[in-house]
């Protein structure tokens, strides 16, 4: 497992928060051991912390240690729509499930987008299903920062980039299975040699280095998640685990 660090200025208040994103129903002791030694100030769950509805309980478990670590915030992936009566049971984690639905945490507003695939048929080559949008005009009304846990990264540029929000955390795209010279091969909803399969992104662009929230588009950072739920192997695509030092 990779632990990925970013730093990001403009913050109105300092922050250490944990990305997990596409879990999908795994082993939690060292993500949890690492947690703890990190110590973030809070925990973004960007979706598919289970996997389907017979592979649940250790999404749900990793949940319940890691809210003894921080204050776990958590959207809904695609998987969740696999499992049946996900969200209610998730809630009993105490994780403060957000689906299409934001809070504040200090100067902070944090939103979930749920994946657009609540009640459709999943496919890994059709185009991902529209989310629902309306909710983010008043989430984008709200004085602080903005943190938008969006499992599907190709929601971003249609939905997302021409809004006023600082940050769009993801994941969904597993690193793009394979890499070759820091591209992916393929991800689901964007096909092959996609365009978001992790690292940062201002628009079209990377992003490298320090980071600022201050700019006339949201920033984009995509996990390559911490499972591998597929029989394909993951080849020059370690799983990783995101650290965000948000700075004045």
């Amino acid at each position: 497992m990779k632990i990925t660090t970013y730093q990001l200025t403009g913050a109105s208040h300092p922050l250490r928060a944990a990305v997990v994103a596409d879990f999908h129903n795994g082993e939690s002791a060292s993500v949890v051991d690492t947690l703890r030694h990190m110590k973030p100030d809070a925990i973004f769950v960007a979706g598919d912390v289970v996997h389907d509805k017979e592979n649940t309980e250790g999404g749900l478990a990793l949940l319940r240690a890691l809210i003894t670590v921080a204050p776990v915030f958590c959207s809904l992936g695609n998987h969740e729509y696999r499992a049946e009566e996900i969200e209610a049971r998730i809630r009993k984690t105490g994780a403060r499930l957000l689906d299409n639905s934001y809070t504040t945490l200090g100067g902070f507003v944090i939103g979930g987008l749920s994946s657009g695939y609540r009640g459709k048929k999943q496919s890994r080559w059709k185009r991902t299903p529209m989310p629902e949008l309306a909710w983010l005009d008043d989430f984008c009304a709200e004085e602080g920062i903005h943190v938008l846990l969006s499992h599907h990264p190709e929601y971003y540029l249609p939905y997302l980039a021409h809004r006023p929000i600082e940050l769009v955390l993801s994941g969904h795209a597993h690193g793009g299975q394979w890499r070759f010279l820091g591209q992916g091969v393929f991800a689901p909803g964007q096909g092959l040699l996609p365009r978001f399969t992790e690292g940062a992104y201002r628009g079209k662009r990377r992003g490298n280095g320090r980071l600022s929230l201050e700019a006339d588009k949201p920033l984009l950072i995509v996990s390559r998640g911490l499972a591998n739920q597929v029989r394909i192997p993951r080849i020059g695509n370690p799983t990783e685990l995101i650290e965000l030092q948000f700075l004045k």
